[in-house]
């Protein structure tokens, strides 16, 4: 009895101050690894609407139904790793490729609604509290691995 779509967003913030160890293969190629830790933040956003089925007195009756939270927590702390390659195409432009890995999860902590139509109507006054602690907490990973190609120029 459920028809509609879902959106489910995530905004998210990161910060990896990492230590860098190069070791100068030649003239022109340079390998380097760097690790160091991994701040996240994240807000997610979860956006609902849908046809429901509703039981009342008259029947069945449908109600276009759409509601929306924020999801929040506080920093998470990971770690954030890679190794590359970098070829010195010139004094001032090198060419750049790394396998990049970071390892995070996320805890979130607080819920908080913030839209509740129906059928048209503002129902958030409604919900009380709009805001909640989140009681059963489990970790989202925000883990990934992945390449970096790109060209560093240098001032």
């Amino acid at each position: 009895g459920i028809f509609g779509h879902t959106t489910y967003t995530n905004n998210l913030w990161q910060l990896a101050p990492e230590i860098v160890y190069t070791i100068d293969y030649n003239k022109n190629i340079a390998c380097y690894i760097k690790a160091g830790p991994n701040f996240l933040l994240v807000k997610s956003k979860f956006e609902n609407s849908s046809m429901q089925l509703a039981l009342e007195s008259t029947g069945w009756q449908s109600h276009q139904v759409e509601t929306g939270a924020i999801e929040k927590g506080t920093i998470s702390v990971g770690i954030q790793s890679s190794a590359g390659v970098e070829y010195k195409l010139s004094k001032k432009i090198h060419c750049v490729f790394e396998f990049i890995s970071v390892i995070n999860q996320f805890e979130y902590r607080t819920d908080e609604t913030i839209e509740n139509n129906i059928d048209g109507v503002n129902h958030l006054a409604d919900i009380n509290p709009r805001e909640q602690k989140i009681t059963d907490v489990t970790k989202t990973n925000f883990s990934q691995f992945g390449f970096n190609i790109g060209i560093k120029y240098l001032l």
